[in-house]
């Protein structure tokens, strides 16, 4: 069976660059642009996803605040969560800690094996 994920980022070029590179591995993609748009199609029942991976710095509802909302509503919980981003901190708080906190993982975008992670933390079987 098809594992679906829901791929948040606000940046096309990079959204465009994984969802691409999880297709050709056999993944359904659907994409949003931002947290808000993401929120809502958590709880369309057609998607119903797998896994969620998000950007951490996004316009109106960003990654954090994203993860904190899946992490707290007993309908996406069970969803497996990972946090990205090009730093490993944003202002004072720990990426890894703060995902890991909320039983989601975090990778960093400018990892070198970045895209090996992903298929590690999603797998498709």
């Amino acid at each position: 069976m098809t594992k679906k994920i829901l791929l948040v980022d606000d940046n096309e070029r990079i959204r465009g660059g994984i969802k691409e590179y999880l297709e050709a591995l056999g993944y359904s993609i659907t994409t949003a642009t931002d947290g808000e748009d993401d929120r809502r199609m958590l709880f369309d029942e057609s998607l119903n996803p797998d896994y969620v991976l998000t950007d951490t710095l996004m316009p109106r509802i960003n990654g954090l605040k994203l993860l904190q909302l899946i992490h707290n509503n007993g309908l996406t919980s069970r969803i497996k969560t990972t946090l990205m981003s090009q730093s490993n901190r944003i202002d004072d708080i720990d990426l890894t800690t703060y995902a890991e906190d909320r039983n989601a993982t975090f990778l960093n975008k400018d990892d070198i094996d970045f895209y090996k992670r992903v298929i590690e933390y999603f797998p498709n079987n």
